[in-house]
């Protein structure tokens, strides 16, 4: 979550320091008095926001055509769930947008196509090896196996830019 961009006391002393809505601007002055502070948030306000129900309801759109699938072993049910995935990826989207300045970030569509790869990579890594395996040995895998596997391929591209890629992508406003 940021704060929207201005002045914020930083110590108990009263001082001030900008905040640009992203990060610390280095700009400082003295107070008079430290700004009065808004109280907690009322319990259950995330609850009015949208993103919520969105994630809610693609939990509720995927959990039962993947039961569905385990008990009658017919993979239509799957193909289903595409539905709740999609709701889910909604709401998370929702969530992103509203916490993180994308609009600053410079080569946001270079950003989404490492994106959609990140995502093309691990869905191929996990569909392979639930196909070498189960040609090869005879072994159908399970959900508790593929979830892992295509995760994990999914932070194969993220984790070979921070590795190799470390001083171009270490300012992440900085963009591609």
């Amino acid at each position: 979550m940021t704060d929207p961009p201005g002045w914020y006391c930083y110590r108990a002393l009263p001082a001030l320091a900008r905040w640009d809505g992203t990060a610390w601007t280095g700009d400082t002055h003295s107070a008079s008095a430290p700004p009065a502070l808004s109280g907690p948030p009322r319990p259950f306000a995330f609850l009015r926001q949208s993103w919520v129900w969105w994630m809610v309801a693609g939990q509720v759109l995927v959990i039962p055509p993947a039961l569905a699938s385990g008990y009658t072993d017919r993979g239509l049910w799957s193909w289903l769930s595409a539905i709740g995935y999609v709701a889910f990826m909604v709401g998370a989207l929702q969530v992103m947008v509203r916490y993180l300045p994308t609009g600053r970030l410079a080569g946001l569509r270079g950003l989404t196509l490492i994106g959609v790869a990140s995502g093309l990579v691990g869905f191929g890594i996990g569909f392979g090896l639930e196909s070498i395996v189960d040609h090869s040995f005879g072994i159908t895998t399970t959900l508790w196996s593929t979830g892992p596997i295509e995760e994990g391929g999914k932070l194969l591209i993220p984790f070979l830019l921070l590795a190799f890629g470390s001083e171009r992508f270490k300012d992440p406003l900085v963009g591609l």
